[in-house]
């Protein structure tokens, strides 16, 4: 086998808690990670020496090709095994957008070290390649294996959730605005704020955007009944449970966000009516009056806003249009949670 072709999947957080500074420098986190159909594709091929990288589609302008994850990630396994992995040509096709909190980066390094393991026959076990995506970055683990789970640590530290928490399949409407977010200005404004000694501007009015406060009334930790809501099919539950720490502080870095949540909302508001003439997406009490969610995904800055049901997913797309072009050039996009099933059929053969 000379090539090899590998999807590299987007990821969102359904649930992020920040649990404090580390030593080390990095932040803690508890977070519910889901992989989503939406990918980038990456073709491997043995070459005469060195690892090269050529991307296609969404703009990586700017970016240096060692700055790459994928190309780190090929340079990585070249340095540990030398001898036994050669050079390597790497094709990127971007779809996952950059600076959106959706893992597009991270993504491509996990696809890079398990088509290298395959292409070069290295026959690396399921901790090692963990050990070299955590070298590349605190997402790559989980992005290894995509399905569901729980990240802690700064996210390396992963606990596959249950089976029954995955068969839920909640279709996601991607919206990005037109602007990304950095991930540590984004960390070091949560700080101050975590402290109360900054100011979230409007931040705690901005839906979920807080910081903290991740218990219910009851002390049970909205991470339980969170995943409660994923294992009984209770969508009411799942909504009332999602949140990101990170809101706030993106919030009050990127006052535009406020913006695109309020047109998201006001879009989900006005699809039960739509909905009633189409006969579908059931009835409202089983959706808690609320037929979806919109949520930050990671640091921002897109947004991630979750279904039941494709028919309404599509809808929300559709009623969204006219919006997100009168206020700028926003990526939108409607996917799903992943099955086993996507993430055992992610290789395939090279194309030229």
């Amino acid at each position: 086998m000379d090539s090899i072709s590998v999807k590299a999947f987007a990821k969102v957080n359904m649930h992020l808690k920040v649990t404090g500074k580390r030593p080390d420098g990095y932040h803690g986190l508890e977070t519910l990670f889901r992989g989503l159909g939406l990918f980038d594709s990456l073709v491997l091929e043995k070459s005469g020496g060195g690892v090269s990288l050529v991307c296609e589609g969404e703009s990586l302008a700017g970016l240096r090709e060692q700055a790459n994850l994928a190309w780190q990630a090929a340079d990585m396994l070249r340095r540990a095994y030398p001898g036994r992995v050669g050079g390597v040509a790497l094709r990127l096709i971007k779809r996952i957008p950059a600076g959106a909190g959706l893992g597009g980066g991270s993504a491509d390094g996990a696809a890079v070290l398990l088509g290298l393991d395959k292409l070069y026959s290295l026959g690396l076990d399921r901790e090692t390649l963990r050990a070299y995506a955590a070298r590349l970055g605190s997402d790559v683990p989980f992005c290894l294996e995509p399905l569901g789970a729980i990240g802690r640590g700064r996210g390396e530290e992963l606990e596959p959730i249950a089976a029954a928490e995955t068969e839920l399949v909640l279709w996601v409407v991607l919206v990005k605005p037109p602007f990304a977010m950095s991930t540590g200005e984004v960390y070091a404004r949560w700080e101050p704020l975590a402290r109360g000694d900054g100011s979230a501007g409007e931040a705690g009015s901005a839906g979920d955007a807080h910081v903290g406060g991740l218990q219910t009334a009851a002390g049970v930790s909205r991470l339980a009944e969170l995943r409660r809501g994923l294992r009984e099919r209770k969508p009411a539950l799942v909504w009332d449970n999602m949140s990101n720490d990170l809101e706030a502080p993106a919030f009050s870095i990127e006052k535009r966000l406020y913006d695109y949540k309020s047109l998201i909302e006001e879009g989900i508001a006005a699809l039960p009516s739509r909905l009633k003439g189409s006969g579908g997406a059931g009835s409202l009490a089983e959706y808690g009056g609320r037929l979806g969610k919109a949520l930050l995904s990671g640091s921002g800055s897109a947004f991630a806003v979750y279904f039941t049901e494709e028919e309404p997913a599509r809808l929300l797309a559709e009623v969204l249009e006219p919006g997100l072009s009168r206020m700028g050039r926003a990526f939108i996009t409607v996917t799903r949670t992943l099955t086993a099933e996507d993430i055992s059929a992610r290789f395939g053969e090279a194309k030229p």
